[in-house]
């Protein structure tokens, strides 16, 4: 079977380096070729603001140091953040 490649950017944030690796290596077995990885929340909406480049799909663990997936999907459907439509996939 072949893949065809998928320009959507896709965000993984989990503080878990394996799983990130994991979860990346499925996303580019499925077509996805354009993946960012961040270690938790704060790194993740970090990496958002400062992209020049539209982030489509966000990968998300929920327990992570620091920001944990749920503070940083509360700031992502912030009022100011400007991201409010992504999707969003938790992962736990």
């Amino acid at each position: 079977m072949r893949t065809t490649e998928n320009k959507t950017r896709v965000m993984v944030v989990d503080d878990e380096p394996f799983i990130r690796q994991i979860v990346c290596r499925i996303l580019f077995d499925l077509g996805y070729r354009q993946t960012v990885e961040a270690s938790d929340g704060e790194a993740g909406l970090k990496a958002l603001r400062s992209a020049s480049w539209p982030i489509g799909l966000v990968m998300l663990d929920i327990a992570m140091p620091r920001m944990d997936g749920l503070q940083f999907l509360r700031a992502l459907r912030g009022p100011e953040s400007g991201h409010k439509a992504v999707p969003v996939i938790m992962l736990t």
